[in-house]
């Protein structure tokens, strides 16, 4: 047996211990930890004393577009994820996205729509616009009617007239107009002078009349199509109609105790429509049990006159403007009440009324601004903007400013199909916008660098030109050269006589 060291003795600097018989003994993997005067770290991270703890590392670790009160109970990527790619991955799957994906769709479009700037301006009305239209088949053409009567075919590409219908005067004002289902050379318009019509762009048929009430204190208010074959208008004394397109009354009776100033037809389904009024009510209906007033399926109040009421462009929600500075969003199927967005747009009696509309790709609302100093928190110099807004949660997502209508209240706004052309209306002048991008900058300065490039190699042959007409031109001689002449003729005299 191998002597062992006794204990209480240190271990000489050379000391060696003998072989034992634990050389069989199974090795350990375990490291001892190094002696340390600091506390004992835990590797294991810190238990959160409340579950408010949890819920506030969650919402850090995940980029939130927008607070959502409903946490996301699943940790996978594809669900807590804002990214747009994941959006498509759940509904190519069938899945319901999130609210916080569902929102970071509006990024890429609100990216475009910062960048819309003025590309033609239509300014040959000598009254206020009052109505827009885009035209159902060309892109390119859009229809612009003054408070005057005065109705026009605008092709802006071209900056063309296609067509001009003279109104009547200060009394024609058109309040509504829509295109035909059919033909699309055909429109319907509502007028102040009483008159529901449909006109031609064509000029081959003249102004048909399908109303007329003959009275200076009874027009027409609203107008809209439900479908191919019936159009529905609204007057001034609450009283709705509704026609063939032959012109013929099929049915009529008294919606609201008031006027009504907006109708319009579900775009998901015509059976129903809504309609505002300036009893401080809007109301959806079914065109298939109309009888009376109380016959509606929805009545939604407001504290104020509504000037318009919009279905979103999947008629799960409806979008209201009222005369004083509240927006409403209300959700199908039930209609409840969704949100107030507070908003400056007060009802002036020279002004167009200024309406709110849906983005046709998302529930985006598209306002003009017109500053009040009794609105919740003004500030000076504030500008007459269109604002953005997301109904989803009444959160501000853009207020765009353009240089040449800083000073210009912006009634009426109107998107295209397609979401990347819009037409808005101003006063007496309308306006066309398109999303001008960096790249179209530098492509436009490259044709200007180009341009003056070949300025410069005119410029360079003109002056080549020049000289060789000085060339040609016979110089004067100068005094000089006289006087050395006479000069050198007395010199060779003198040289003569000398010999």
């Amino acid at each position: 047996m191998a002597s062992k060291r006794p204990r209480g003795t240190k271990k000489p600097k050379n000391y060696k211990e003998e072989d034992s018989d634990d050389d069989f003994d199974i090795p350990r993997n375990t490291a001892t930890p190094k002696a340390s005067t600091s506390k004992k770290t835990s590797l294991k991270p810190k238990k959160s004393k409340s579950n408010k703890e949890n819920v506030q590392k969650a919402n850090d670790s995940i980029p939130w577009l927008d607070r959502h009160p409903f946490q996301p109970k699943n940790n996978n990527i594809a669900y807590s994820s804002c990214h747009l790619l994941h959006f498509l991955r759940n509904r190519s799957f069938g899945t319901t996205p999130p609210f916080w994906q569902d929102q970071s769709v509006n990024n890429p479009l609100m990216s475009i729509n910062q960048k819309l700037q003025v590309y033609k301006s239509y300014m040959d009305f000598d009254r206020r616009v009052t109505a827009l239209a885009w035209h159902p088949e060309n892109q390119n053409v859009v229809v612009v009617c003054a408070k005057s009567g005065d109705i026009v075919l605008w092709d802006f590409e071209n900056e063309k007239k296609l067509a001009f219908i003279n109104g009547t005067g200060a009394n024609g004002s058109i309040q509504a107009l829509k295109f035909d289902y059919v033909s699309s050379d055909l429109a319907y318009t509502a007028s102040v002078n009483g008159t529901v019509a449909c006109h031609d762009f064509t000029g081959r048929r003249e102004e048909n009349i399908f109303l007329n009430t003959w009275d200076l204190n009874h027009w027409y208010t609203s107008l809209d199509l439900l479908d191919k074959n019936t159009l529905m208008v609204g007057d001034n004394k609450g009283q709705a109609t509704i026609l063939s397109t032959d012109g013929s009354v099929l049915w009529g009776a008294k919606l609201h105790k008031q006027k009504i100033t907006h109708l319009e037809c579900c775009p998901s389904n015509s059976h129903y429509i809504i309609s505002a009024s300036v009893d401080r009510t809007t109301k959806v209906w079914d065109v298939r049990s109309l009888k009376s007033q109380k016959s509606c399926l929805y009545t939604l109040e407001h504290e104020a006159p509504v000037n318009s009421a919009y279905f979103s462009s999947t008629g799960n929600c409806v979008l209201t403007t009222d005369q004083k500075m509240e927006l409403r969003v209300y959700a199908g199927p039930s209609f409840a009440l969704m949100q107030k967005i507070p908003h400056p747009h007060r009802h002036f009696q020279h002004l167009t009324p200024i309406k709110a509309i849906w983005h046709p790709l998302r529930d985006i609302i598209v306002v003009g601004r017109y500053p009040d100093k009794e609105f919740p928190a003004p500030f000076e110099s504030e500008l007459r903007s269109i604002d953005f807004f997301d109904s989803a949660n009444g959160k501000l997502l853009h207020q765009h400013i353009a240089r040449d209508l800083s000073n210009k209240i912006v009634s009426l706004n109107l998107f295209n199909r397609t979401g990347d052309q819009m037409l808005s209306a101003a006063g007496m002048y309308a306006y066309l916008w398109k999303p001008r991008f960096p790249e179209q900058k530098r492509e436009k300065a490259n044709d200007s660098g180009k341009n003056d490039d070949n300025d410069d190699d005119d410029d360079d042959d003109d002056k080549d030109n020049d000289d060789s007409s000085k060339k040609k031109r016979k110089r004067k001689p100068s005094k000089k050269l006289d006087m050395e002449k006479d000069l050198n003729k007395k010199t060779s005299r003198s040289k003569k006589v000398s010999k």
